[in-house]
């Protein structure tokens, strides 16, 4: 369970990623092994891994954005690491 304050930073990133989800925009991101990986950002989910919606109440910053890749894969991005990712622009719209 999430507990420390939202930031304005915070508080534009969760924006962004809100956006993103009711969009189904396109994405692209910095992957793991520094190869430029795109998809579609998807909808909130419960938590990684998870196709389940964000229950009533839950804290976004506890959930996690779906995206499917251009190669079919469903990725999960925990919301939290989302929002770093974007303030540190790995994480963009494409």
């Amino acid at each position: 369970m999430t507990t420390e304050p939202l930031t304005l930073t915070d508080a534009i990133a969760l924006g962004e990623i809100v956006a993103l989800a009711q969009s189904c925009a396109r994405v692209r991101w910095l992957d793991d092994d520094n190869e430029i990986r795109a998809g579609t950002a998807r909808h909130l989910c419960r938590q990684p891994g998870s196709a389940a919606y964000l229950a009533a109440g839950q804290d976004v910053r506890d959930g996690a954005l779906r995206v499917t890749t251009d190669h079919g894969l469903e990725r999960w991005f925990a919301v939290r690491e989302l929002m770093e990712m974007l303030t540190g622009r790995t994480f963009v719209r494409d």
